[in-house]
Parts: C-alpha cells; sequence; structure tokens
C-alpha cells in the first residue's frame, strides 16, 4: 500500500551500479533569490559484467518535505541528459532534497542541501475547505452535528490575526459530494507556496475490505458504500494540487487512522454495513473487527514520502469510533479543538504564538479525557520542517 499511495509499483531496489546525477544552481546557504533555476544532470550506473546500464527514469525534487512533481517524479527516460527546473523558495528555511531513480526502481543518493530565503516575511493567507455532513441521502446515516463542526471550526479559524486574509469555502450535508470534492482544488488556485492551506471533514468515515479509509460523502448507500465515497487517495490527491507548502488536514471520523485485521473492543454487532447512533462510522462486512493500531496507523495510513508534505490530525484511531454528544453541541473532537485554538495557556514556549502541535497537545489529552480513554486522537507528522502557526 505505502509503495503504491508513493506511486511506485515495485519497492527500490539496493544495487552495486545505482544512477547519480550532478546538480548547478543551488544557492550556497544564504540567497535573497525567490526562485532558483537549477540544472540537473542524471547518469545511468555504470554497467557490469552480469548488469545492463538501467536508464534514469524519474527526477524527484522535495522543497520542506513537500513534492514539487507529480508522485512518479519528472519523467526521464535517458542514459544522459540534462534538465532544468525551477524552485520556489519561501522565507526561512528552505530544506531542498533532490534524488533520481532508474527503471528498475533503483534510487541514486539523495542530495540534500539547506538554504535561508533572507526577505521580509509577510503574513501569509489561510484557506479553509470545510466539510460537514450531518443529513445524508440516507436517514439512518444521519448525524446530530457534524455540518455545525465545519462551520464552527471555519468562523474559529476566521478570528485568528496571524493571517493577513482567511477564505472559506463550506460543503455541508448535500454539498459534500465526491464530485464536489474533486473540484475543491479550484478554491486552492489563488494560494501560493507561502500560504496556508486547512482541510477539515466531519462526517461518517470507514474502512473497506482491505482496510482503505473512506469519508462518507452525502449520498452515498449503505448498499455499495464505496461507489460515491471520497477516498483517502482522492484525498492525497487533492492535497498534491495545492501550492501552499503549509499544509493540514483534519478529519472528524470514526476510523480515522489505519487499522489491520484482530480483536477489538466496542464494534457493534448485528450484521452488514452496520451504523451505531452518536458515533461516525460505518462497519461493513460480517461483524469485522479492528485492531487499534497506533504504530501501525504511523507507517502504513501516511507515508513521510508520499510528497504530500501534509501535517494529518484525526480525531480517532483506525480502530475507533469518534463520539458526538449532545452536551457539547458538537463532535467531542471537534469541541475540544475549538476550545484549543486560540487558548493562550497551550503556547508551551512562550512565544506569544500557539502552533499546531500546541493545538494538538491540548487537543489529545481533553478527548481522552471527554471519552474515558475510548477515543485517542492522533497526529501523522507528514512534515517536519514545519510547525504552522494558527493563533
Amino acid at each position: 500500500k505505502r509503495l503504491t499511495r508513493a506511486g511506485r509499483e515495485r519497492p527500490r531496489v539496493v544495487v552495486q551500479n545505482p544512477p547519480d546525477f550532478s546538480v548547478e544552481g543551488l544557492p550556497l546557504g544564504i540567497t535573497d533569490q525567490r526562485s532558483l533555476a537549477i540544472t540537473i544532470r542524471p547518469k545511468s550506473g555504470a554497467a557490469t559484467e552480469h548488469v545492463a546500464a538501467a536508464k534514469v527514469a524519474a527526477l524527484h525534487v522535495r522543497v520542506n518535505s513537500v513534492a514539487l512533481h507529480p508522485p512518479n517524479g519528472i519523467s526521464l527516460g535517458c542514459e544522459a541528459c540534462e534538465l532544468q527546473t525551477g524552485v520556489e523558495l519561501t522565507p526561512g528555511q528552505n530544506r531542498i532534497e533532490i534524488y533520481v531513480v532508474d527503471e528498475r526502481g533503483a534510487p541514486s543518493r539523495m542530495l540534500t542541501s539547506v538554504v535561508d530565503l533572507v526577505v521580509p516575511k509577510a503574513k501569509p493567507r489561510l484557506f479553509v475547505l470545510a466539510v460537514g455532513v450531518s443529513d445524508y441521502a440516507e436517514d439512518r446515516l444521519d448525524l446530530a452535528y457534524a455540518a455545525k463542526d465545519a462551520q464552527d471550526i471555519a468562523e474559529r479559524l476566521a478570528k485568528s490575526t496571524r493571517f493577513s486574509e482567511t477564505r472559506v469555502r463550506l460543503l455541508l450535508n448535500q454539498e459534500a459530494t465526491a464530485k464536489n470534492l474533486a473540484r475543491a482544488d479550484k478554491f486552492f488556485e489563488d494560494a501560493t507556496e507561502e500560504d496556508t492551506v486547512l482541510l477539515f471533514f466531519a462526517g461518517h468515515g470507514f474502512l473497506d475490505s482491505v482496510r482503505d479509509y473512506f469519508f462518507a460523502t452525502s449520498d452515498i448507500s449503505l448498499a455499495a458504500p464505496t461507489q460515491k465515497a471520497f477516498r483517502y487517495d482522492d484525498l492525497t490527491s487533492l492535497v498534491r494540487r495545492v501550492r501552499a507548502r503549509q499544509r493540514i488536514v483534519m478529519l472528524d471520523t470514526c476510523h480515522a487512522g489505519e487499522a489491520d485485521r484482530s480483536a477489538q473492543q466496542g464494534t457493534p454487532a448485528g450484521g452488514k454495513n452496520v451504523v451505531k447512533k452518536g458515533f461516525r462510522g460505518l462497519v461493513l462486512g460480517e461483524n469485522e473487527d479492528f485492531a487499534k493500531s497506533f504504530e501501525l496507523m504511523r507507517t502504513l495510513f501516511f507515508d513521510q514520502n508520499d510528497g504530500t508534505g501534509a501535517i494529518m490530525i484525526s480525531s480517532s484511531g483506525g480502530a475507533e469510533y469518534a463520539y458526538e454528544k449532545d452536551e457539547h453541541k458538537n463532535g467531542v473532537f471537534t469541541h475540544a479543538l475549538l476550545r484549543a485554538l486560540g487558548n493562550s495557556t497551550l503556547d508551551s514556549n512562550r512565544d506569544s504564538s500557539v502552533t499546531l502541535s500546541e493545538v494538538f497537545a491540548g487537543v489529545e489529552s481533553e478527548v481522552r479525557a471527554l471519552t474515558g480513554g475510548a477515543q485517542h486522537p492522533n497526529i501523522r507528522t507528514g512534515n517536519l520542517d514545519l510547525d504552522p502557526i494558527l493563533f
């Protein structure tokens, strides 16, 4: 799964004659140029008595863990060629990673260069896509507060003074279809590398028979729920099409982590495609059991090398159900998130700002307390270079 999501059909192999490359145009340490034009000259590994030289197939470039090209990189298919590509920098530190892969799947060495862009830093803009489904086409799927969650989060984020502008796109109830979500990248068209994008989803989440995660859009049918749902791969594809380097995804749904077959307490019984009131998730199949798998979720659900560079926060583990309660008038995760956003007491390093990691620390402890340890929010930090400031 990890290889497929990263755009590779087979594992990278260790060989005696890997490809290599040279590069020109990278500044040393500090620059005031926002755009770099770099020249890369890939070359195939030397042939041996038993192994012929393999053509270099693709070039990969990442900046602060965000891939600048599609998952498969820039196609080359040459033994000796020259390629020029542009690299946009953002103010502050830029960790540039470059490598090539040959037709066998063998990677070259990784060239890492840290470049500081020294220019005045302006306030970024915030783009919020908030999706919430309470009213489903099938009434038995209806939730109480998911649509309200999306509205409340968007309104709270709009109050932050850390951004020069906050733009909000709401997809609520009947508008929250896979078709509309697939076109949501148009909302982010104006975002630049320096901006921040945040995607928030509230509603039912479920896993299919091979443990792939789906967000239940408003028009799904329990008879064939995966046909119209929004797939995890659709979500990562949407994130990849965003230019902004600071990318945040929040999922207030059940099964927002990854799971594997094993015992799991609390799974509702009752036959195929079960819906349990008060929880944001479905169980597909005959009484499927799911493992609570925090570590497995970290490795399976999010691949560090998939190039999205997104920081993903889920309201529950891969085997868990996300609660919503009348006393909070929100999902429990959203309730805790609303309390954490703008809470200055979470500023653990006293730098007068509240970052995403500080927000998550507050959310995690409160959700565990409110659910008696039955729900465990998870953060999958796919970008160790960034910790976005939210308030």
